[in-house]
């Protein structure tokens, strides 16, 4: 299996919406209202939290925003990093999703949902898919093994392709060894500014 690592921002709607239709709307909005809750207990744990569960936190904040401005955040500006791990996140789920069995696709919601209940949250499955989207970039075939109930490991790697030739398509593919964030999906600008 291989899954585009790139998005535009125009695309953020259906993609969103892809991902309400495995875990409904409702369900993102009561971990936020949770999460809300337990803040107001303790303000010691807003950047715990907003750390943690980093994907529900933005999420939540994603949706105000749209709601507010009727687009998404863009992924420049000083809240850049979150949404891009969001939009990462979104795009990757969203791209999986539908190349998995029933089978799959029923343990995906089941992690899901299950991550929006629990004190780990999403973060286990949020690494799980930056682990495939560096796979990806790095040529490999995926198989996601424990997903589809077929082994009790989380991804094969199947054949490398070799990486296409150019400096375009070499751009695309070098990861700089510097850089010690985590993989994810690249989001592009779809109307870019005018500097």
């Amino acid at each position: 299996m291989r899954v585009s690592t790139i998005i535009d921002e125009s695309e953020l709607p259906d993609r969103f919406q892809q991902v309400f239709k495995i875990a409904p709307k409702e369900a993102w909005r009561h971990r936020a209202q949770y999460l809300v809750a337990r803040e107001r207990e303790n303000p010691f744990l807003k950047d715990y939290f907003d750390e943690r569960y980093s994907i529900e936190r933005s999420l939540a904040r994603a949706l105000e925003y749209q709601q507010h401005w009727g687009r998404f955040p863009p992924v420049r500006g000083t809240q850049a990093g979150r949404y891009f791990e969001l939009y990462s996140f979104v795009h990757i789920l969203s791209g999986v999703y539908d190349r998995l069995s029933p089978k799959g696709q029923s343990r995906v919601r089941g992690c899901l949902k299950g991550g929006l209940k629990s004190d780990a949250g999403l973060a286990p499955f949020a690494h799980e898919l930056a682990v495939a989207v560096h796979l990806w970039t790095a040529g490999f075939d995926l198989e996601f093994m424990d997903t589809e109930g077929r082994a009790r490991f989380d991804i094969l790697c199947g054949e490398r392709r070799p990486r296409p030739r150019g400096r375009l398509q070499d751009r695309i593919w070098r990861r700089r060894p510097a850089d010690p964030s985590p993989p994810r999906a690249r989001v592009v600008q779809s109307h870019p500014s005018g500097s």
